[in-house]
């Protein structure tokens, strides 16, 4: 289903996307990815240093049109053969 419930019974979407983390420091890449990883259904992948941000940014109005075109909830996927991730 699309959907899941919490225990309060209120219908909450499930996620299914990657987020990308970028970074110079380790231990702050840590902390993000552990608090991502608390999120059911989001996938943190290390993303590169962090002047690739602008680029990695650069997604984030393409998501929001395709989001308001098509009036659903899209994101990022990153997929590759052998992409090792857990």
């Amino acid at each position: 289903s699309e959907f899941t419930k919490d225990t309060g019974g209120t219908p909450h979407r499930v996620i299914d996307t990657d987020v990308l983390v970028l970074g110079e420091e380790r231990e702050d890449i840590a902390i993000v990815q552990a608090l991502a990883d608390r999120i059911p259904g989001v996938r943190c992948i290390f993303g590169g240093q962090l002047r690739h941000a602008a680029q990695v940014e650069s997604l984030t109005p393409n998501l929001i049109a395709i989001n308001r075109r098509h009036k659903t909830h899209a994101g990022i996927r990153i997929t590759g053969h052998g992409l090792e991730l857990d």
